[in-house]
Formats: structure tokens, C-alpha cells, sequence
């Protein structure tokens, strides 16, 4: 247990290390503007979130994102934070999201940030996995 506990947690330290451009690891500072921002150019006018054409931004971001394969989960709350379960930890790391033009960016408690990129279908490609909304 203890052993997969550090595994798991060497993999998202490195993991979040790399994501963060011109980094080389250690102590990143999560940048200034970690609140939500809302680059809404979707005209659906549908109010239940549903994504159809890849039209993701801080408000339809909204809800649970799992990666099966990796057994990771980010729960994105409205008010700009998310949750991330992985491997059967639950609330296993916690921080602020924003959402600007086609990327996502997870800015941990820990300190590290993760980039991901809003793919056309709608599903948001990080170095961890794919995750796709749940509906």
C-alpha cells in the first residue's frame, strides 16, 4: 500500500512538473489569475452542460471527468475549483481550474500545475489520460 501510495504520488509530481512549460519541476507557483474564465462562444442554448461539438469553456466544464484507463476522475465545481480522485483515492489532490480558448489548466494546493487541451470532440487530452464528462 505504501509502496503504491508513493508510486502515485512520484507519477503526478513528475507528471505535473512536466506540463508546466519552461519548468524543470520543484516549486511552481500557481499563477495569479486562477480564477475561472468564462471564453463562452458556444450558442447552444441548451442549459443541462451537454457538450456535442467539442464546445467546452468554464461553464459547461461543469461536473465529474473520468480517464477509465488511468482511474482518474476531476470533478469540476462551479466555483472555479475541482476535485481529482485517481486510483481509488478520493479527494486526492485539490485546486483552482481556468478554462481559456482550447485549454484547461488545473492549478493544484500542491503547487503544480496541469495543462490540457480541449480536443474537437470534446473530451480534454492531459499527460495522465483523456478524460471525458460523465453524463
Amino acid at each position: 500500500m505504501k509502496s503504491r501510495m508513493g508510486l502515485v504520488t512520484v507519477l503526478l509530481c513528475a507528471l505535473s512538473a512536466c506540463s508546466v512549460p519552461g519548468m524543470s519541476g520543484g516549486n511552481s507557483e500557481p499563477s495569479s489569475s486562477s480564477s475561472p474564465q468564462s471564453s463562452q462562444t458556444s450558442t447552444n442554448d441548451d442549459d443541462n452542460g451537454d457538450i456535442d461539438s467539442g464546445d467546452v469553456d468554464a461553464e459547461n466544464i461543469v461536473g465529474d471527468w473520468t480517464a477509465a484507463k488511468t482511474e482518474w476522475t476531476v470533478h469540476f465545481k462551479s466555483d472555479g475549483t475541482f476535485v481529482e480522485d485517481f486510483q481509488g483515492f478520493e479527494d486526492f489532490r485539490v485546486g483552482r481550474y481556468t478554462v481559456k480558448d482550447d485549454e484547461v489548466t488545473l492549478v493544484g494546493g500542491d503547487g503544480y500545475s496541469d495543462v490540457g487541451t480541449i480536443k474537437d470532440d470534446g473530451r480534454l487530452k492531459f499527460k495522465l489520460g483523456t478524460l471525458t464528462k460523465e453524463e
